[in-house]
This record gives C-alpha cells, structure tokens and sequence, in this order.
C-alpha cells in the first residue's frame, strides 16, 4: 500500500494545504501505508521529470494507491501538464484498488471566488475522478455535485465528515475562566479579504487577537480591543489558544457561502484540536451541522450579536461547550476521521465490489 503526495515543502501551496499534506503523510503512515513524497522542493511544472519517473516507478509497484486531491495533480500546473498527468494516473490505475482522498473542490471554490473556470478543467477532474475507484468525500453534499458533474456511482463513496489537524500539543482538562474573554481568529489576513474585522463590535468583556501572515494593517484599525499578534506555527497556535484564549471566529467572504457546504475547514479543525468553541454564521450549512451535531459552537446571525451571547453565557455553560470540542478534538488531532473512511475503504466488502465493478472474478 503506497500513499502518492507532492512534498508539502513545494512551491505554492498555502499554509493550510502544507498542514494537510503532512497530516495525510503522518496519518496514511500509521495505518500501514509507505510514503512516496513526489517533487521534493520542486517547482512543477518547470522541472517535472524526476516527479513523473518516481511516480511512475512506485504506482506500478503498488497494490493499494492512495492520493489526495486537489495536491495530486494540482490546479496550479498548466492544462497540458494537467492533461498529462491525468492521463498517465488513468493509465497506472489500470485494475489496482485505488483511493482518492478530497479534500477541496477546486473548480466550485474558483466559481465561489468569481473566476473563469476552462472548461479543460472540468473534463481533467472527471479523468482523475473516474480513474480512482474510490473517492472519500466530507460529505452527501460533496457527493452529489461530483455525481451531478460527472456521473459516478454511490458505491464509489464513502464520506470522512471532518478535515482531520495533526498537532503534538494536548490541552488541559479544565480551563480557568477569566473575564475578559479573548476571541481568536487564525488564517490569512490580507486586507482586501479581512476588511470585515473593523465591524466587529467592542465590549468591556472580551478583546479579540489575530493571528496569521499579512495582517500588519490591523494595528492601524487604532482599537485596544483589537490586536495582531503575527504568524504562529500550528503547534504554538494550538498552545497558546488552548491556554489563553476561549473562542475561535470563523468568518469566510458571503461569496463563498455556496462553497462552503462541501466542506468543513481547517479552521473549524484547528480551534477544536485547541479546545476552542466557535463562533460562526449561521448561513454556513455544514458549519451548523457540525456544530449541531458535536455541540461545540455558537452561532451568530450578525457581529453584533457576539456581546450578548458571550454576556450571557455562564461558566458552566461554556465548559460544557469546551468539553464537547476537547472530545471532537482528540478525534481530529489523532486523525480519526480520515482513518477511519480508508479503514472502511480497505474492508473486504468494498474490496469485493471494486473487483465486480472492473470485471474481475471474486
């Protein structure tokens, strides 16, 4: 059984996939699968050679292929490589049991941002779709726009619900409750993007912190309630969160409102491996799902709800919500939910149906 990644240490990709990717590597190792990291510190396409030979070598060797999308041939490449590449995972697939983990929807995240999608790039996807047997999708949502997309059948999914977060710090049990509290929020903070932040509302009970690149701009805003404390790399992010602040923000561009019901997000997972209960929008569908069905969150319909939501939350109230994220986040830190969709992946009776479906006596 061997896992297919490009190294997370390749040029362009965000902090997020880096996270991913070294996350799958860790996870799929654990469960038993070798590790073939393609393109060491390469920038592909412009030296793609030794990526395609190692690719080459090692998928013909294996039994069991596993590979994440969108980092195995990546959006990033030009349509050519693309086709390439697709063509040449069509090839190698061949009768081998081969698994595709999903971990974004390119196409409808470049639909939600108001770019030109080629329609190249819908017909690459199918390629690398069809070509892997099984697909683990976050959910029935995902599901169906793949199948509206391209056709495939039921059998060939099996859903993982929740982006898993690989950080080596655990938090404490229980948590002192200081008032003030302190709202956090971490991920890119370019302003045209975050231009949201000068709306949130002030109070005497709670100072919000930003972490993150780019986020210089934000001591401009003049507001002592309001500070950026820079980049922190997740195992730091995941302490200091866990020990000194109380809730994680979870604020995305209306624009991708649509988007964000195939998926959960790093964020989400980040702020639960801290033991972070979230505050979110309620028109986020799989956020509120989530956080209805884990009990680790607080929805908000607008910014200036958040004073009187945290004014009238009690202690007791809170741990309860706290306690419900430490138990989701134990799950997520260990990798649960990704081992457990490959677990089901490899059990005899989906083993059994790829065999029927290629055409192959059982």
């Amino acid at each position: 059984m061997l896992y297919f990644t490009p190294s997370s240490s390749s040029l362009g990709f965000s902090f997020a996939s880096k996270q991913t990717i070294e996350d799958v590597i860790n996870f799929s190792s654990e469960i038993g699968f070798g590790i073939v990291v393609l393109g060491k510190k390469v920038k592909i396409p412009i030296n793609p050679i030794n990526y395609y030979l190692k690719m080459i070598k090692y998928w013909k060797k294996a039994d069991i292929v596993l590979a994440t999308y969108p980092y195995i041939c990546r959006p990033t490449k030009d349509n050519f490589l693309r086709i390439w590449e697709s063509n040449l995972i069509e090839k190698l697939n061949g009768n081998k049991f081969s698994i595709l983990y999903i971990a974004d929807l390119p196409i409808e995240q470049s639909i939600s941002s108001r770019k030109v999608v080629d329609h190249k790039a819908y017909e690459i996807e199918e390629r690398i779709f069809k070509s892997f047997y099984s697909l683990l999708v976050f959910n029935e949502n995902m599901k169906k726009e793949i199948q509206n997309n391209y056709g495939i059948d039921d059998e060939r999914f099996v859903e993982f619900e929740i982006l898993d977060y690989g950080v080596d710090f655990v938090p404490l049990p229980i948590k002192q409750i200081k008032r003030s509290y302190k709202i956090i929020y971490a991920g890119a903070l370019a302003k045209n993007r975050c231009s949201w932040i000068k709306d949130l509302p002030h109070s005497d009970n709670f100072v919000y912190e930003f972490f993150g690149k780019n986020g210089e701009w934000i001591n401009g805003l003049n507001r002592k309630d309001i500070g950026y404390k820079g980049f922190l790399p997740p195992d730091k992010l995941s302490k200091y969160a866990s020990t000194d602040c109380h809730f994680g923000i979870i604020v995305y561009d209306p624009a991708f409102i649509e988007y964000l019901k195939y998926v959960s997000t790093s964020k989400f997972s980040a702020y639960m491996v801290a033991g972070l209960p979230i505050l979110y929008s309620s028109k986020y569908s799989y956020l509120s799902h989530l956080v209805n069905e884990y009990k680790v969150g607080l929805p908000i319909s607008s910014f200036d709800e958040i004073p009187k939501i945290i004014d009238n939350l009690t202690e007791q109230e809170y741990n309860k919500i706290r306690n419900n994220c430490l138990k989701l986040g134990e799950k997520i830190r260990q990798g649960y939910f990704f081992k457990k969709a490959v677990s089901t992946d490899l059990g005899s009776e989906r083993r059994d149906n790829m065999k029927f479906y290629l055409g192959e006596k059982v």
